[in-house]
């Protein structure tokens, strides 16, 4: 059997001992083991709303942007490639061979793009 500990004196004595230790704060469930701000369960909503869904026009407009940044930027990297790993990257690698300077380049551009995507 299962003895009360100080810090158990938060959980309502409706409460038996073999279930959570949930107590009722402001029509949310808190866990009191946990703190106010671990897990909580909303009566209200039961599932909340996707943010990855373009709810209005502004939303759309900067996603839009957004990706048209990132494939303004990695098709410059592309277009300059030789350039830019010749001028900035492999200088900023000297010790590793210029090998190393063309793979990082190539990641930072594959990247990029991934990133783009997922906007």
């Amino acid at each position: 059997m299962r003895q009360r500990r100080k810090d158990d004196a938060t959980v309502d004595a409706t409460s038996s001992p073999s279930s959570s230790p949930v107590r009722k704060q402001d029509e949310t469930k808190v866990d009191a083991k946990n703190g106010a701000n671990a897990t909580s369960v909303y009566k209200d909503k039961a599932q909340t709303a996707s943010l990855l869904k373009a709810r209005c026009l502004k939303d759309f407009l900067a996603r839009a942007c957004f990706v048209g940044i990132f494939v303004t930027e990695n098709m410059l990297h592309s277009t300059y490639f030789e350039l830019e790993v010749d001028t900035m990257v492999h200088p900023a690698l000297a010790p590793l061979p210029r090998e190393a300077a063309v793979a990082l380049h190539l990641v930072l551009i594959v990247f990029g793009f991934c990133g783009a995507i997922f906007v």
